[in-house]
């Protein structure tokens, strides 16, 4: 054949009559076209187009560029410009396909032509660093449970390695670690949920919520958290309602006044706060419900007398028994004053928490307790 003279492909091709064998890698008379077979997805492997970059199809580094070239397509699981048409890879070596759950969508791994879904601002997705930008863009998707920007499509990440799902609580929801689109559920106030500092501002982001045992905002969803390691339920008696630990959405109960329970100081206006409750026996506010604290180490009960009483140690809503001046027995300075106040009691001189058991705390119970009336 005339055309086996051209020992170089674009010689071969700027041949009329002739096109370049990729799989043999030989210039052959177009007669035998059908000879050349592809062991990738593509239609043939006998080429008749060269490259516009006047090189390989490995010469273009992003998508964008590649795909406008009729002679190459982009493999997104491979992140290489290869020799192609419509259908896919010349190579098979070439030709991978997602590994991931976009996988589903069989030909989304290979982008060619006017249809190629290309990243729009990037070439290459892990270029956007937050979700919301990754989202918008329709050749990417946000997994939130490793916080990165993926190639991908409605289905998930393309390689499987950037495709994994929540581990924590979220994870009900089997896509919920997956942002795409317009449909993504994205921080939608600050790029990343952790970037909130308190409860209130927190649950106002329908993409993220408050772990109040980890006394911070993360992805997550109405379940719980995306991570496990930011999935820790409460240690304190307030574990028993079991999803108390994650404040998520309008139903969220967060500290009315202050970003963090710590900063009442008092019984009254603590107890009357439904995101906390008051401790007596440590004189502390702290995050609770009904039920007690979150925290095993904020939970402990009296050790005196009191303690006999279950929940004389917990003061809580409407229910709890906070004393009257200014929020601490310690206030009262004379017996009439303290044994007139129901969450008090005299001790040998001193006003103290406890009821008409005894004082809540050991150290503070002598046999001269007064309770109700001196």
């Amino acid at each position: 054949s005339a055309c086996s003279v051209y020992k170089l492909q674009r010689n071969c091709i700027d041949t009329a009559g002739c096109g370049w064998c990729l799989d043999s890698n030989q210039c052959i008379d177009s007669s035998l076209a059908s000879s050349c077979t592809c062991s990738g997805s593509c239609h043939s492997c006998f080429r008749t187009i060269y490259p516009a970059s006047g090189g390989a199809c490995g010469g273009y580094s992003s998508c964008s560029a590649c795909a406008a070239d009729p002679a190459c397509g982009w493999n997104i699981y491979n992140q290489q410009c290869v020799y192609g048409d419509a259908l896919g890879a010349c190579y098979s070596s070439q030709d991978g396909s997602c590994s991931g759950s976009a996988g589903a969508n069989r030909s989304f791994y290979w982008q060619y032509g006017s249809a190629a879904i290309c990243p729009e601002q990037y070439s290459v997705c892990a270029q956007y660093i937050d979700c919301q930008a990754c989202a918008a863009d329709p050749a990417c998707g946000w997994n939130t449970y490793q916080q990165l920007c993926a190639e991908g499509n409605s289905l998930g990440a393309c390689r499987s390695s950037q495709d994994s799902s929540c581990s924590g609580s979220a994870g009900v929801i089997k896509t919920s670690y997956w942002q795409y689109g317009a449909s993504a559920s994205c921080p939608k106030r600050q790029a990343k949920c952790s970037q909130y500092m308190d409860c209130s501002e927190c649950v106002l982001d329908a993409a993220c919520g408050w772990n109040i045992y980890l006394k911070g905002c993360f992805d997550g969803n109405k379940d719980g958290a995306c991570e496990s390691s930011q999935d820790s339920s409460c240690s304190g008696g307030a574990q028993a309602e079991k999803t108390f630990y994650w404040q998520y959405g309008p139903k969220a109960v967060c500290p009315l006044n202050h970003s963090t329970c710590y900063r009442y100081l008092d019984c009254q206006t603590c107890a009357s706060d439904p995101a906390c409750g008051w401790n007596t026996y440590e004189t502390l506010c702290t995050p609770g419900n009904s039920l007690g604290s979150c925290f095993s180490s904020e939970d402990s009960s009296c050790s005196g007398p009191a303690g006999a009483a279950r929940g004389s140690y917990w003061q809580y809503s409407a229910q709890a028994v906070c004393p009257a001046r200014f929020g601490l027995c310690s206030n009262h300075v004379d017996c009439a004053s303290c044994t007139g106040d129901a969450a008090c009691g005299w001790n040998g001189g001193a006003c103290v928490d406890g009821n008409r058991l005894g004082a809540c705390e050991s150290s503070q119970t002598g046999s001269t307790w007064k309770y109700g009336a001196c």
